[in-house]
């Protein structure tokens, strides 16, 4: 599961093929199927937007026109015929911040370097040291030599974490003091010990704690998902070369760029005096680019941070100065194309932590349910992937066992009893299994089984009912 259910997928795969080539279908499912190693979501999104903008008109992938590119995506909106443009489709996420700040990198690194020695990885904690003092926000000025008054843009200066590149984890991080540390904490485990990697000169602050009583592992960093730069990030990054792509195709008409929530923070990130907005960004590209019409972006928004809150996506329309006189007739085909969405079943952050899971081409699983009916009986909703991965050898029962809480997993208690196992204690044995198939947009069936007892085939033998007679008189 990525962004929607993969059941839902297959369908919308299915009903895209009627719309574009084979070959281009073709080419998506390889790059659905190859999601896992790519860890980008864009292949959701170029298939979930081909199939609902052909909902609502008529759609082209990779026409080519007079140049040497081909876009995306041509649209011709079928209740308002004038909406007419080539676009093309950029999922953008923190990979372009990550890649200057490995912090999850040197964070994985850890956990299993701790985990080879035995050692209880819950109990580390990782601290990395940034530039908080020097952050600052570009700024937009005229430079009182320039005859001609233009306003210029001084960029400000980027969030950094004081952590050395992965290449050189090694050398700085897990070297032999490091491996001091950890053979101190082999020989007094009760004992709370840091690690602390330093240095001006070579702008490291590296603080690695190790505290038995600590439930959880963790840590923290300087934010630095965060745009200081109007153009060094990777949101102008995507809308610049997604504009050289367009202008290559030398369509003649509208050109736009949909950019879509891939993972990417500053999308959801609340305003601060260091940072520049997604607007801001958005604003000064179309001042260097008059010949893109539009920018469209699509982000998934949880309604609440709750568990299982739902999931919306949130479409905002960018308009340059010369697209404002066809907004109306625009916003009104995009309207009826967003009731075609189906329902997202997750946020774009836990969609990537999904492919990058252990079985990328399996959906998610239902929880298992308990309820009482008919006196003693017990009815048990649990899923039929789980049934299934138990029977073909994949799940051992001590992984089903800790899947559902029946045993302790540190840091976390019991949750309650195998109420298979209290069944099958009191002498009931199953009585009714039935299979009940999930809806249209989920990815797991579930199966009910009912049990009932004590029955004497497992249970001792018991007395035999009282039978009161009644003997009449003559």
């Amino acid at each position: 599961m990525a962004i929607f259910g993969r059941r839902t997928t297959q369908r919308l795969i299915d009903e895209t093929a009627t719309v574009i080539t084979r070959r281009q279908i073709n080419k998506i499912v390889d790059e659905l199927n190859a999601m896992s190693t790519t860890e980008t979501l864009s292949p959701d999104w170029e298939l979930i937007l081909l199939n609902v903008f052909s909902k609502i008109g008529r759609v082209r992938h990779e026409q080519t026109f007079e140049g040497n590119t081909k876009p995306d995506l041509f649209f011709e909106c079928k209740t308002h015929p004038d909406v007419q443009f080539v676009a093309d489709i950029r999922t953008v996420s923190d990979k372009g911040f990550k890649a200057a700040n490995a912090f999850d990198a040197l964070f994985d690194d850890l956990m299993n370097r701790v985990q080879s020695r035995g050692l209880r990885a819950l109990s580390f904690s990782l601290d990395v040291g940034g530039n908080h003092r020097e952050i600052q926000r570009g700024q937009f000025f005229i430079d009182p030599q320039d005859a001609s008054q233009t306003i210029q843009y001084k960029g400000g200066t980027k969030t950094r974490l004081k952590m050395p590149g992965k290449a050189r984890f090694e050398e700085k991080i897990f070297d032999k003091g490091f491996e001091q540390f950890l053979g101190e904490i082999e020989a007094s485990p009760a004992l709370k010990r840091v690690h602390h990697v330093t240095s001006k000169s070579e702008d490291l602050d590296v603080k690695i704690t190790y505290d038995p009583n600590q439930m959880f592992a963790g840590g923290g960093h300087l934010e630095y998902r965060r745009i200081n730069h109007l153009t060094q990030n990777p949101l102008f990054q995507a809308l610049e070369e997604k504009a050289s792509q367009l202008i290559g195709s030398k369509f003649n008409g509208t050109l736009g760029i949909v950019i879509c929530d891939g993972g990417f923070t500053p999308f959801h990130s609340l305003p601060h005096f260091s940072t520049h907005t997604v607007e801001q960004v958005i604003t000064y590209f179309f001042n260097h680019n008059p010949l893109i019409s539009f920018v469209l972006t699509f982000v998934l928004k949880k309604a609440s941070h709750d568990f299982g809150a739902p999931i919306r996506i949130a479409t905002t329309l960018y308009s340059n100065t010369s697209f404002k006189a066809q907004e109306d007739h625009f916003m009104e085909c995009l309207n009826e194309m967003i009731q075609f969405f189906p329902e997202p079943k997750a946020d774009a952050f836990n969609a990537l932590y999904s492919v990058k899971g252990k079985y990328p081409h399996e959906g998610g699983y239902i929880t298992m349910r308990e309820e009482q009916y008919h006196g003693n009986a017990t009815r048990i909703t649990i899923s039929a992937r789980i049934i299934l991965e138990l029977l073909a050898g994949r799940m051992s029962y001590d992984e089903f066992a800790e899947r559902y809480g029946f045993v302790a997993v540190d840091p976390f208690p019991a949750r309650g009893p195998n109420p298979f196992q209290i069944s099958l204690r009191n002498g009931a044995l199953i009585t009714d299994i039935s299979f009940q198939r999930g809806d249209t947009e989920s990815d797991d069936d579930a199966v009910i089984i009912s049990l009932d007892g004590p029955d004497p085939a497992v249970s001792p033998f018991r007395y035999p009912p009282i039978i009161t007679t009644t003997i009449s008189g003559g």
